[in-house]
């Protein structure tokens, strides 16, 4: 699956043990700049792959376009960023498209950026 940030596409992968190498943190989500990659870990149960996948597509909104200062324009780049992450699943399948996203198991040189730390709350 890729899903467009502006004018970059970004390759979304299931990796398994998925671990921040600088502290060998367990993650739920990151990101690669480099590769324009997204990553969620292959533990993150279903109905919690939205939430990560939105918020690792959001470090990669805020890197490529920008963090605006103030809080109105801020809020118009989040509902943007939001609206386009919902378009750019459309014809992957929607959200059920989350439910068989392709797993990367070779990492050799990825190293997510920008990572989710696993949370207590993935039962919700």
């Amino acid at each position: 699956m890729e899903l467009s940030i502006g004018p970059f596409d970004y390759r979304v992968y299931m990796v398994p043990n998925l671990v921040d190498p600088a502290t060998g943190e367990k993650l739920d989500g990151g990101i690669s700049f480099k590769k324009q990659e997204l990553y969620l870990d292959t533990s993150v149960i279903h109905r919690r792959r939205r939430t990560v996948l939105l918020h690792e597509y959001f470090h990669a909104w805020a890197y490529h376009l920008g963090r605006p200062d103030d809080e109105e324009t801020q809020c118009d780049h989040f509902a943007a960023a939001c609206l386009q992450f919902e378009k750019s699943l459309e014809p992957w399948g929607g959200k059920d498209a989350l439910k068989c996203l392709e797993v990367k198991v070779d990492m050799e040189g990825s190293i997510p950026v920008l990572k989710i730390p696993r949370s207590d709350w993935g039962s919700q």
